[in-house]
């Protein structure tokens, strides 16, 4: 089924979960529907609210972004003794920045991005995400992957939050884009207590393998990894995130007074 096909059927999304399931969601109306950079990207009214679907997956909805998003960012950067210095990879709608930026002690935040007309979609479609972040002085926008940017640069952080897209095959076999070889060259830009956080992918019995394809990986570079997962009601699935660390296991209790004041 053709991306056109999957907006158009109907007024309905049919997304793929896996070889056994697919979760249909009803379009009440499509607010942009544009190709960019060889991706199909729209923003539609569903159930949730405002959605950003791309080439056929949803990514974010107005409803619980903000679950998945916490999820991603809020256990490594509670967990870090003050971060100051964040990496973002990926995550174009400006959400996990938003999230990043809710710890008083967040100095800089750089932002590696090859799209610039999604995340200027996002300011006019789904300000709610965080397109407010951009005007942030904190926030340095890298127009480039990670992958080359890390070899030219030597600056470090503390907290580096990956959320890159998945597969466009739907296949697992590069871990949705988080290889081993990425992993690496974020470990060498840790500073000392340094942790990663990583969307890891569907996490129920019959999803495909990507989240433990990812742990794996993760596990092959860090001494210390932990996995969680969250229930996203609008992915159709839990879903799966990631932490690795040279230090101990980042998974433990706070207290509240150790929160941030918004929590």
């Amino acid at each position: 089924m053709s991306r056109k096909d999957m907006l158009s059927r109907n007024g309905e999304i049919w997304e793929k979960l896996n070889s056994e399931e697919t979760h249909v969601h009803s379009v009440r109306r499509v607010y942009c529907n544009l190709e960019i950079s060889g991706q199909s990207v729209s923003v539609v009214e569903t159930a949730h609210g405002r959605t950003l679907v791309i080439d056929g997956r949803l990514q974010s909805t107005e409803a619980d972004e903000w679950i998945y998003h916490e999820a991603l960012v809020q256990p490594a950067m509670l967990c870090h003794d003050g971060p100051r210095d964040v990496l973002c990879v990926g995550g174009t709608t400006g959400a996990i920045i938003r999230e990043a930026l809710r710890t008083p002690t967040i100095q800089s935040v750089a932002f590696t991005n090859t799209n610039r007309m999604l995340v200027d979609i996002t300011r006019a479609y789904l300000p709610h995400l965080g397109a407010w972040v951009f005007d942030d002085p904190r926030i340095e926008v890298i127009e480039e992957d990670a992958s080359s940017w890390l070899q030219c640069t030597g600056r470090s952080f503390d907290v580096i939050i990956v959320d890159l897209p998945e597969s466009p095959d739907g296949t697992p076999k590069d871990g949705r884009f988080v290889t081993r070889r990425l992993l690496v060259a974020l470990r060498q830009h840790l500073n000392s207590g340094g942790i990663v956080a990583v969307a890891a992918g569907a996490a129920h019995l019959l999803a495909d393998p990507a989240f433990a394809v990812i742990v794996k990986a993760l596990k092959s570079v860090f001494l210390s990894v932990d996995a969680y997962s969250a229930n996203v009601s609008s992915l159709g699935t839990p879903w799966g995130f990631a932490v690795g660390t040279d230090g101990p296991s980042i998974i433990c209790v706070r207290r509240e007074a150790d929160r941030p004041a918004d929590r």
